[in-house]
């Protein structure tokens, strides 16, 4: 039975106007948002998605919006099973997580096999900020690089990372760092092929000075970045003038819009060669 039917049974036509239909759906937990004027109503909202959606084990509703160091954003249980950690499947790989203690975007699924086709045979890969590992197992999943690192502040993403190399089978090519990129980074061994930033909040300024000095000489840089709408121009200016204060000739910048974040911002990922 379709959730509008179901809905249309319980709440009134200006209830029904006030809601908002789009959710995520991770593993076996749907999340939504209700308005406050709904609040009344969310265990009965919450309920008629359960009915909806036979697959669907808990509801949860969005409080707040991303904020902190680890840009989380709190998950209160409106129906189901009282649980928020779930196993999720996404371009072949099992990730094991909690949405409401590390940063996980399921709309950025697309996103990631996009990158990891992008990747040739032999390559070695950093993912600065990798969370609970989509990038990287998915890398590791769809492409033959010999080396995929994984670098997370996050203690508790860090955590669930582990675990999911362990249930992906991949501990032969995917290493996960807990700490500091801006100290983890510099201290690794070796020059990357690829090295993906994956903190669009952050300055794009900072992230090329550090990734720089660890990127091979021909290497690929992708740095994703918040985007006020029409203005590209100026996260562009930033890594140009970065990569020419480190003596670093760019062959190509290109950007890929790759989400939506909010009535004027885009996410993008923007890619830089090197020459």
């Amino acid at each position: 039975m379709q959730i509008k039917e179901v809905l249309g049974r319980l709440l009134t036509d200006t209830e029904m106007e006030a809601m908002i239909w789009s959710y995520d759906r991770i593993g076996d937990i749907l999340i939504t948002i209700i308005p406050e004027s709904l609040k009344k109503k969310e265990s009965l909202i919450g309920e008629a998605l359960l009915r909806a959606h036979p697959t669907i084990r808990v509801i949860g509703k969005r409080t707040g919006i991303h904020q902190g160091e680890f840009r989380t954003r709190g998950l209160q249980i409106i129906a189901g099973e009282n649980r928020k950690e779930t196993l999720h499947k996404e371009n072949g790989i099992l990730l094991y997580l909690n949405p409401e203690t590390v940063y996980y975007s399921v709309r950025m699924a697309g996103e990631r096999l996009r990158l990891a086709n992008l990747i040739q045979p032999e390559e070695r890969i950093a993912v600065l900020c990798s969370g609970v590992g989509p990038f990287p197992l998915t890398m590791a999943k769809h492409s033959k690089a010999r080396l995929i690192v994984g670098i997370e502040k996050n203690p508790v993403a860090h955590s669930f990372a582990l675990k999911n190399i362990q249930l992906n089978k991949m501990k032969k090519r995917v290493r996960f760092y807990r700490g500091d990129a801006t100290q983890i980074l510099p201290a690794l061994p070796r020059q990357f092929d690829r090295i993906v930033t994956v903190l669009p909040t952050a300055d794009p300024s900072m992230f090329v000075n550090l990734c720089l000095p660890s990127l091979a000489a021909k290497g690929t840089l992708h740095h994703y970045a918040m985007v006020n709408q029409g203005d590209k121009q100026t996260v562009k200016k930033q890594i140009i003038r970065t990569c020419n204060e480190h003596a670093k000739k760019i062959s190509t910048i290109t950007s890929h819009r790759c989400g939506h974040c909010g009535p004027r911002t885009d996410r993008f990922c923007f890619t830089v060669r090197f020459s």
